[in-house]
């Protein structure tokens, strides 16, 4: 992993503890077939930094809000990213979350079109 000439060059979590529901999602640039996700329902007072330096390593719950800025360096940054969970439960009413559906909806789109070219 490259070294850092400083704490501002390495890779920075901003964490803010998740409680209660899902907090409203959308796509970056609100494309559905960008994978990433944000939300704009944050109060950023609340986020504690967390300076990850090479070869360092976070781990936190699935639902904690997390955030990294943009890479402003020429130096590559790398991540190798695990993620852990316990059994799924069926829900009775499954979570609304339209992000989901919008993305589905979205990649459907792009392979009917790439099946009428071919």
């Amino acid at each position: 992993m490259p070294k850092f000439s400083s704490i501002k060059d390495c890779w920075t979590n901003w964490i803010l503890k998740q409680k209660g529901e899902v907090r409203w999602h959308r796509h970056i640039d609100n494309d559905p077939l960008v994978h990433g996700l944000v939300t704009d329902d944050v109060d950023v007072s609340e986020a504690v930094a967390c300076p990850i330096p090479a070869g360092g390593a976070t781990f936190h719950h699935c639902r904690t809000l997390h955030y990294s800025a943009p890479n402003s360096t020429a130096a590559a940054r790398r991540a190798y990213i695990l993620v852990f969970s316990g059994p799924p439960k069926k829900l009775d009413k499954p979570a609304h979350r339209p992000w989901q559906t919008e993305e589905q909806e979205a990649l459907a789109e792009l392979e009917s079109l790439a099946a009428e070219r071919s």
